[in-house]
């Protein structure tokens, strides 16, 4: 399934009945391989080396319960509160992500949609992965491989 609304409703739901009174907030929202959802939000701290992105606690949640992600959504609450924004994982969730292959899409905020963002694939993000020098093929490793 393509990164859709219900990715971005289970995004935004999260922001609003977790964060809802914060002036910045950042939510995701994964799609596992048998169609369910998983969220998390952004862990902030006062040392900042200590944060989490969004996408981490779905992400472990997945890898615990022996699930595949197929889609992630991240979307970002700004400040003035007058709209929501999609972000494409950073490099570090791209890296995180990149443990079920190339082909997971991804939001990205892309102004001529008219929804404000798009779904990419990771491969799209990411056309020189760097762990693909490590295959004569050049492929992607597969999940196995990136767990060895």
């Amino acid at each position: 399934m393509p990164v859709d609304e219900v990715l971005y409703r289970a995004a935004v739901g999260l922001i609003e009945s977790r964060l809802a009174s914060v002036d910045w907030a950042t939510a995701a929202a994964l799609r596992m391989d048998d169609g369910s959802i998983r969220v998390g939000i952004a862990l902030d701290n006062i040392n900042s080396g200590a944060g989490l992105c969004a996408e981490v606690g779905p992400i472990a949640q997945a890898y615990t319960e022996g699930r595949r992600v197929v889609d992630s959504i991240c979307v970002t609450r700004s400040r003035d509160r007058q709209h929501d924004l999609v972000l494409a994982p950073c490099g570090l969730c791209q890296e995180r992500l990149a443990l079920w292959g190339p082909d997971i899409e991804v939001g990205v905020f892309d102004t001529e949609d008219p929804r404000g963002w798009s779904g990419r694939r990771l491969r799209e993000l990411n056309p020189y992965y760097w762990a693909s020098a490590f295959f004569e093929d050049e492929r992607w490793p597969t999940t196995a491989e990136h767990s060895d």
